[in-house]
Order: C-alpha cells, then structure tokens, then sequence
C-alpha cells in the first residue's frame, strides 16, 4: 500500500524517502512538501489553501491545507501535511491516550476532548470548536480557524454560482474523494477536469433526509472521473482547488471504509429530530462512489473528518 496515502510520523527514514520520491516526480530542486501559506489583507497566514469559496450570498472562505489531525501523546494538533492524506486504520487508537501518532476523525463538536469515543449521547450535547490547541503546522490564531455549518456545506455544493459544475469526484495520489473548484477557476495547462454534472451526477431531492444532493442511480464508480498523480494535483492545488479524501468513519474504537466513503462533519445541530428537546444528531457531508449529501443529519457519537476554513 501506498504510505504516503497515510499520517507520515515525521521520521528521518520518511523524510528522506519523501525527498528521494520528489526529486524522482517533480526533478532536481523542486519542493515536494506543500506549506499551504497564503497572503490575504496583508497577512501570512500559515496552513490556507490559496481557493476563495463561497458559503453564502455574502462570506467566501478559504480551506486549511488538509484534514484537522491530533495526537494523543502530545496533545497536539496540526493539518495534514498534504490534501490526500488520511490517517485511515490508527483511528482505532483513539482509545489509547498514549498513542504518539496522528488521529483524523472525531466526534461531533468534541474540541474539550478529541480523543472522546464514547457512545453515551448525552455527552455530545454542547459543541465545542475541535481547534482549540495551537497548531504545529498553521496559523495559531485559533479562533479564527472554524467548521462550515450544514447550511454553508450546503451552498458550496448546491447554490452558489456554477455549483454543479464546481465539484467532482475523482482519486488524487491513490485516495478517493470529492475535488472542489474554487469561485475563480482556471484548469492547469495539460490537465483535464470532469464535473459532477458533466459526469451525470444529479440535483435530487430526498423527502427522509429533507436535503438536495447529488446521485447517479446507476451506481457508476465516479472516482475514476478525475484521476491525478501527486505533481499533477500540485497544479490543481496551486489554481485554488480542494480535495476532500474520504477519510471513512469511526464507531467506537472501530474503523469503517476508509478511501472508500467520505463524512465531514457540520457545525449545525438538528432542530427537527429531538428527544425530550434535546438533539443528538447534526449536520454532516457524506459521499462515496456514485453520490454527494452536502448535509445530512447524523448521529454526533460517530468520528467523522474535519476540515477547517477561515
């Protein structure tokens, strides 16, 4: 398997191989490790991805350079080194506080506890912001780092301008997921780019999730839409665009499907479905192979990916 689909642990041996693998790919000199940092009103910001997208009428966003990662050990948090990376199969060892590696899915709104997997409900009720450490690898100004709620999800997939068009499902590196277009969009010289709608995924309508999402009823495998290697998504990368790998998701200390299906969490908590007036569920991305749900409702107890704007 692929390593570099998973969390690298920062070894020497991995770096050097790391480096060995970018003068092979991309030629003598050129960097392989992408920084992430982009100007915007003047400021540096460490860990932003250069893509302006917008979330509504009226706010445009810019995405972290890769999933939101913590390790136990350490207590620390950092964004994936690279946009493909997921932490896949370690995610079991969020049950082991002393696990010195890097964990990528998380339950609902626990940044007072990322390593809670607990199936008790009523201890995913509060939400707290899952950044709330500093950083290793971004900007520390923690609280300007934040989750997209289900209604900006939402807007990025289905309403803002162009948006069936601004999507796609492909494999970057060997990983699965959803490739995202920014609001100003030009395709690299010599790379190719099929979208969602060009690909037949369809606008629907689903009465049980009362939400719009994209489907292709034939079951088609859509990740072979768009396929890049490394140095060919570092182009992409480099023209705003964002990759959502599909991290899989977590049941207690047990993984399910990892570059298989992808869920990302939401900020918003669902209002309709309550017990006692009390929610435990909320707003989440789900996708695989044939299918797009921007925002879904479900249950906060699952360990989902988090991907962090500003």
């Amino acid at each position: 398997m692929n390593k570099q689909i998973f969390c690298c642990q920062g070894t020497s041996l991995c770096r050097v191989a790391l480096a060995m693998l970018c003068v092979v790919m991309l030629g003598v000199g050129t960097s392989c490790e992408k920084n992430g940092d982009v100007t915007t009103s003047g400021k540096q910001v460490a860990g932003m991805l250069t893509g302006e997208f917008s979330v509504s009428p009226t706010v445009k966003v810019h995405f972290s350079k890769g999933n939101l990662q913590y390790n136990p050990a350490t207590d620390s948090c950092r964004f994936a080194e690279n946009q493909w990376e997921i932490c896949g199969m370690d995610n079991a060892l969020i049950t082991d506080i002393s696990f010195d590696g890097w964990l990528d899915l998380f339950g609902w709104g626990t940044g007072d506890s990322l390593t809670r997997y607990s199936m008790i409900e009523s201890e995913y009720v509060e939400f707290t912001n899952w950044l709330t450490r500093p950083l290793t690898n971004g900007d520390n100004t923690v609280n300007d780092w934040r989750a997209l709620s289900g209604e900006e999800w939402s807007y990025l997939f289905m309403s803002r301008d162009s948006a069936a068009y601004r999507f796609g499902l492909g494999r970057v590196n060997g990983v699965h997921g959803v490739i995202l277009l920014p609001d100003q969009w030009t395709l690299p010289e010599g790379l190719t780019f099929k979208s969602g709608q060009t690909a037949g995924l369809a606008a629907e309508y689903s009465k049980l999730s009362d939400t719009d999402y994209y489907n292709d009823g034939t079951l088609y495998n859509h990740y072979v839409d768009n396929l890049y290697t490394m140095s060919q998504w570092y182009k992409m990368e480099d023209n705003g665009a964002v990759f959502l790998p599909a991290a899989g998701y977590r049941w207690e200390g047990n993984v399910f499907n990892p570059n298989i299906s992808g869920l990302y969490w939401g900020t918003t908590p669902d209002q309709h479905n309550t017990i006692n007036g009390i929610s435990y569920t909320a707003s989440s991305v789900s996708f695989a192979h044939y299918f797009i749900y921007p925002a879904v409702q479900n249950q906060r107890i699952y360990g989902y990916a988090v991907r962090l704007v500003r």
